[in-house]
């Protein structure tokens, strides 16, 4: 039984090590994004005099609102991975079963989170793209109008 808890225990800590390190991943598509939007708020500062195009507005609306969104992911996953390790320190030595289930429903409910989040996080960013792309083409297009 001991060997078992002992595997059991293993098996959590390589899960919380899992967990860590899609929390590091999602810290640097935060990152990749912030990275990619710098030069659009820049663009959308040096058009400031000019009107603004609705769906441009949309798009930077979309990107903050992303990039809201993967902050509040970030620090959520931070504070279940600091519930777990919490957890593992105060374990029940009575019943050792029970506070390993505890801990495996807490991994399982962040695992669906960040599950359900990343489906949220690659629409929303689809429909940036797709807006981005309709932009850029309108763009393309005006200037090839203006200047040809």
């Amino acid at each position: 039984m001991i060997v078992e808890l002992n595997d059991t225990i293993q098996s959590v800590k390589n899960e919380q090590q899992s967990l860590e390190h899609e929390l590091d991943f999602v810290v640097a598509q935060q990152r990749e994004l912030q990275e990619m939007l710098a030069p659009l708020e820049r663009t959308l500062l040096a058009d400031n005099d000019r009107l603004r195009d609705p769906e441009r507005e949309h798009m930077y609306t979309l990107a903050e609102n992303l990039d809201t969104q993967l902050r509040q992911m970030s620090e959520d996953l931070k504070e279940v991975i600091e519930h777990l390790n919490e957890t593992n320190r105060s374990q029940d030595t009575n019943d050792p079963i029970v506070q390993i289930g505890r801990i495996l429903n807490a991994h399982m409910s962040s695992m669906q989170w960040i599950d359900n989040s990343i489906a949220q996080i690659s629409t929303k960013l689809d429909q940036l793209k797709a807006t981005h792309d309709t932009l850029r083409r309108d763009n393309e297009r005006s200037f090839q109008l203006t200047y040809n």
